[in-house]
């Protein structure tokens, strides 16, 4: 069961990045094998589990990445990546053009989300034509972002006020606070999201 990646993982990558070359990797492979790929793996199958369990309609298919460049593409970059990524997405020839979940692992960062990385521009398109046809879908994405965004208490109010349909009195009960710091609460978060949503 994956338990987070360590210190250790993030010291492993920038290692790698700053000492890309095989005598290095080979001297440290057992590192990496503990405290990246392992890991990695771990939270790959979690995901893919709890996926299937969700959608099992979908039929989701996992792949990890190697570690290791494809020697063709080297363009004088070391033979090793210096992030480790999976992805979960529908099984088929193109896969840069299947829309898939992912996550990524580097020593400065990490990411995850949705998408695609090989879209025919055809199909990119149809898609800006869509959200020109009907721009409410985006910003529907971005209020939820920004959402999302908020601090834990703003984002309860906000959910519970608008989405539940609750009155303030209600989630007082619930946040275990008073209707006054709630109204306040509400005003924050309300002034956030306009701020968020104006930049």
């Amino acid at each position: 069961m994956f338990q987070g990646y360590t210190q250790g993982a993030i010291d492993f990558l920038w290692g790698l990045k700053l000492n890309n070359e095989r005598a290095w990797f080979q001297e440290h492979k057992q590192e990496f094998t503990d405290l990246v790929d392992r890991p990695t793996r771990e939270l790959a199958t979690q995901l893919t589990e709890d996926m299937t369990e969700a959608f099992p309609r979908l039929g989701l298919e996992l792949k990890v990445s190697r570690i290791y460049r494809d020697a063709r593409r080297l363009f004088g970059r070391g033979p090793y990546k210096d992030h480790l990524w999976f992805s979960l997405r529908k099984p088929g020839e193109q896969d840069g053009r299947i829309p898939c979940f992912w996550f990524e692992i580097a020593p400065d960062h990490y990411g995850y989300g949705m998408g695609c990385w090989e879209m025919l521009p055809t199909t990119m398109a149809k898609l800006r034509a869509r959200i020109d046809r009907d721009p409410k879908l985006v910003e529907k994405l971005a209020l939820r972002h920004a959402i999302d965004a908020l601090p834990e208490r703003e984002r309860m109010v906000i959910l519970l006020r608008f989405y539940r349909n609750f009155t303030q009195d209600r989630v007082s009960k619930v946040l275990g606070v008073s209707q006054v710091q709630v109204s306040r609460i509400e005003r924050r978060a309300v002034a956030h999201l306009r701020e968020a949503l104006t930049e």
